[in-house]
């Protein structure tokens, strides 16, 4: 079966730590215990059979690797087809190593489990047609306009504090003065 493909490059190349020596490449890769990345970084998915599916992409400095988790203090942009989450300090935590068998999960984020940005500039997200209102019955909404739930939908949020996105549930959780 196809699999989506994760692609990482690392502009100064990366150290990558092996649980155990590599013997021979015509043998099992050993786990990766960690890796540190260095320069600009690009983190992206690639879809291996939805054509409609929106491309996923990260940018970022020195990227660090510990088994399940991704981190940098540095700036970060995401982007996801034309929604943005960009600030500093990330924490990425995966389910399971990254060379690792993911388990039988048919997610679309694949290995991605959680991701935290502790310090948030912008947050800009494209939503369903009808944003926060499209599953309600056109008849909750207003008399004047029942399209509503049709309509173009994007949340623009900023907060003091962090950035939260379940990719299991696909929620998404501002915190400290959000507005």
């Amino acid at each position: 079966t196809a699999q989506d493909m994760w692609i990482v490059s690392a502009e100064d190349g990366a150290i990558v730590h092996f649980e155990e020596p590599l013997k021979n490449f015509s043998d099992s890769i050993p786990k990766i215990e960690r890796v540190q990345m260095k320069g600009e970084i690009e983190v992206s998915k690639q879809a291996a059979i939805e054509a409609g599916e929106v491309p996923w992409r990260l940018w970022t400095r020195d990227l660090s690797i510990d088994k399940t988790q991704l981190t940098t203090r540095n700036e970060v942009l995401i982007e996801w087809g034309t929604s943005v989450i960009q600030g500093r300090d990330l924490l990425i935590r995966l389910r399971s190593d990254i060379l690792g068998n993911a388990g039988s999960s048919s997610s679309v984020w694949g290995p991605l489990d959680e991701l935290e940005l502790y310090q948030v500039q912008k947050v800009d997200i494209v939503l369903p047609p009808g944003g926060l209102w499209a599953d309600l019955d056109p008849k909750q909404l207003t008399t004047k306009n029942p399209a509503l739930a049709q309509l173009p939908a994007r949340l623009q949020a900023k907060c003091g504090g962090r950035f939260s996105f379940d990719f299991k549930s696909s929620s998404a959780t501002l915190q400290n003065g959000v507005q």
